[in-house]
């Protein structure tokens, strides 16, 4: 299925996920192990 939105929503829709749902990833992924780079190459 496709939409077709106003540029000017997707770009407030676009801010909005770029204000709000990277900073939740980034700071979901510090609480989360750190990998080393050996560990990665397993």
């Amino acid at each position: 299925m496709a939409v077709q939105i106003p540029i000017a929503d997707f770009e407030r829709f676009e801010e909005l996920i770029e204000n709000y749902g990277l900073p939740r990833l980034v700071d979901k992924t510090r609480t989360e192990e750190r990998l080393t780079g050996k560990s990665v190459l397993k």
